[in-house]
């Protein structure tokens, strides 16, 4: 399947608009290229690909979701669990930090976090932003998981 880059319509190689350019010549020859663009708006267009998720066609160059997809996967759990399979190290106050065990400061700061919905907002759209391209194939790769 293909997918147009300007109008986002889906359709077969089969359906493309094609024709014939005159290039001149080579070696007394003439030589002509072929053209081809989307049959719906005539730009162009590349290969597409099924969201994991929707099963909506989507650019192949895309990631494995589409960005609806994405957008509804944003989301606290998910950044809980990506941030659990990837630990952060932080300088903390040496006596603090012998008061508490991790976990407890875990629960300490999502507490914190939890009270404050605005700060939820801005740090999961921070925390997804920072490195998009590995939020979406994890989303993916959970997904193909459930299935």
């Amino acid at each position: 399947m293909l997918i147009c880059t300007s109008c986002g319509k889906i359709f077969e190689q089969y359906s493309t608009k094609t024709w014939e350019e005159d290039r001149g010549e080579f070696w007394g020859e003439p030589c002509y290229e072929q053209m081809s663009v989307c049959p719906f708006c005539g730009d162009n267009y590349t290969n597409a690909k099924q969201c994991v998720i929707c099963g909506s066609w989507i650019k192949e160059e895309d990631w494995n979701i589409c960005e609806d997809c994405l957008n509804e996967e944003f989301t606290i759990d998910n950044c809980l669990e990506i941030g659990e399979e990837n630990p952060a190290e932080i300088e903390i106050n040496g006596f603090l930090a012998s008061c508490f065990t991790a976990e407890e400061i875990d629960k300490i700061l999502l507490e914190a976090l939890m009270n404050d919905p605005d700060r939820v907002k801005d740090a999961i759209e921070k925390y997804a932003a920072d490195d998009m391209l590995y939020f979406a194939e994890w989303v993916g790769e959970k997904w193909k998981k459930q299935r």
